[in-house]
């Protein structure tokens, strides 16, 4: 790879001998505005995008070899042969076929739609890794039955992929590739492509990673070198009619590794944010007269909107329940504004009952009693929580339900998420959160995962726990935080399940049980493949 030097160099040569074999040797037209700069190290200081790299190049067209569309001479006779045999199958009473008609005839006007869609969005090749129409079809019927079962934390909602493969945006494709792909491709693909595409996708979960360590850059390196030499050999096969498959975005690849050790994990310097902002900006314009100035006015009234807090008091002089107006009636802005800062600190959808490690339970709200069957579950979790056996006259009646419990405290944790009981979902809710990964302890201290669906959370009252006091020896008394988190619970549906390779399998459902709310890690989803349910975490499929 060039330095710094000698990208200056050839750049400073074009400019001044007018050379276009060099510029177009090297791909260097001259010195941009940003070179001026000091702190500017070329290449450095411009690290592969992973939205634009990976989400928007390599795996789109990695799918498109296995669509059949990647070659353009042979998507053209396919498609034209789908609409000569549709018109051939039209034969007379005197088994004469009907005379073909130009293309621009009436007769393949009216030719069904399905078979042009079809033909435009996947065609039947004779390469090992292409996947027939009539698969993709299928595939898209699962993926619009798996929306209702894919959280909305998780991204963008499922669309049916043979209708929409050709409008997907990066998030989706990010998510198709990390989450569905891995699914949906076993069993489609060769095993030696299925098998080189998972190593792809490792490759990727590392690369995007929060953090990543030395050696895991090493295993990156690796893995996107041995994913390099498969496409060039897979795809490229070294011929000349095959020569558009070797992309610039194949060969960036390889330079991944070395971005990262420049400048860290991929998305430190990812194009997400900034996409994000640009979208904001673009949607805050209202005038397509003056759409510049109306966006920059825009930004800065958003700007000093911001800046209030720091010029109005937090608290106003006088009482917050004076009126906002004087006697005039003219509003007086620092009382309206103060007021509303004032409120803005209290917690007005969620209420902090555990510690900060832990989260925080959710409203509404609901007073209300525990049933036969939740508290025979909540004395079997007691008793073995206690390793000791709880009677069931001893086990507390009276609870709280809750709607929600969010992981972590937002703006303290990393990563959150939230998940929402099935009891007191929203009735307009139209994807689940309902379903988590827990982990359990076992009785000579191995931890495992379970799985399962959240019915409702509740919490018990801190008189009905101490009660529980003298069947757990194990725990000190002025432990305080495990005391106090030690009260609120959830009331599962457990699932079977069942490694697939590295795939997890939703085999039935298993029994109802209590766990308490601390022990949930993950909040998961469920992909459809031909009638089997497999399940998703936020950022993987492969365990």
């Amino acid at each position: 790879m060039r330095n710094d030097e000698q990208c200056r160099r050839i750049a400073d040569h074009v400019i001044e001998t007018g050379d276009d074999h060099a510029a177009k040797k090297y791909g260097i037209k001259g010195p941009c505005s940003l070179s001026e700069l000091s702190t500017i190290d070329i290449p450095r200081s411009f690290p592969p995008d992973a939205m634009h790299l990976w989400w928007e190049n390599v795996i789109p067209d990695l799918v498109r070899h296995w669509r059949g569309k990647f070659t353009t001479s042979a998507q053209v006779e396919t498609v034209e042969s789908l609409i000569a045999d549709d018109i051939d199958t039209n034969d007379g009473p005197d088994n004469q076929p009907s005379q073909r008609l130009p293309s621009n005839s009436r007769r393949c006007k009216t030719t069904p739609a399905k078979t042009n869609t079809d033909g435009k969005k996947f065609v039947k090749t004779n390469d090992e890794y292409n996947i027939p129409p009539d698969q993709w079809l299928q595939i898209g019927k699962d993926m619009a039955k798996s929306s209702i079962t894919f959280p909305s934390s998780f991204g963008e909602p499922i669309r049916d992929f043979a209708e929409h493969c050709q409008h997907l945006k990066a998030a989706e494709w990010r998510n198709f590739s990390l989450l569905m792909a891995p699914i949906y491709m076993k069993n489609r693909l060769p095993e030696e492509d299925y098998t080189e595409f998972a190593n792809l996708i490792d490759a990727l979960h590392l690369a995007c990673n929060y953090t990543i360590t030395e050696a895991e850059i090493l295993v990156v390196e690796e893995r996107l070198k041995r994913f390099v030499i498969y496409y060039e050999r897979r795809y490229y096969c070294r011929l000349w009619d095959k020569l558009s498959s070797c992309l610039p975005v194949i060969h960036q690849v390889l330079h991944v590794a070395q971005a990262i050790r420049w400048a860290g994990p991929m998305y430190v310097y990812s194009q997400w944010p900034m996409e994000r902002v640009c979208g904001i900006i673009a949607a805050s314009a209202k005038s397509r007269v003056s759409a510049n100035r109306n966006m920059g006015i825009t930004i800065v009234l958003q700007e000093q909107r911001n800046h209030l807090p720091y010029v109005i008091p937090a608290h106003p002089d006088g009482d917050l329940n004076d009126e906002i107006e004087d006697d005039d009636g003219a509003v007086l802005l620092h009382r309206l504004f103060g007021r509303r800062l004032a409120h803005k600190d209290i917690p007005s959808k969620s209420l902090l009952t555990m510690n900060k490690s832990s989260g925080t339970m959710g409203l509404p709200k609901k007073q209300g009693a525990l049933g036969a069957w939740h508290r025979r579950a909540l004395q079997t979790f007691l008793s073995n929580r206690f390793n000791n056996v709880v009677p069931l006259d001893s086990t507390p009646k009276n609870c709280v339900r809750w709607a929600s419990f969010s992981s972590g405290v937002r703006g303290l944790a990393k990563k959150t998420f939230t998940i929402v009981s099935t009891h007191m979902r929203r009735t307009n809710s139209t994807r689940s959160s309902s379903m988590i990964r827990y982990e359990f302890e076992t009785d000579v201290g191995m931890r495992y995962s379970g799985y399962g669906e959240v019915i409702f959370f509740f919490s018990v009252a801190d008189e009905d726990m101490n009660l529980l006091r003298q069947y757990e020896p194990r725990v000190h008394v002025g432990d305080d935080e495990r005391e106090h988190a030690s009260r609120n619970f959830a009331y599962i549906q457990t699932f079977n399940v069942e490694l697939e390779d590295r795939l997890l399998l939703k085999t039935g459902l298993g029994r109802k049980e209590v766990i308490q709310v601390d022990q949930i890690v993950d909040l998961i989803g469920l992909m459809i493949n031909e009638g089997r349910e497999y399940i998703v975490s936020r950022f993987t499929c492969l365990f």
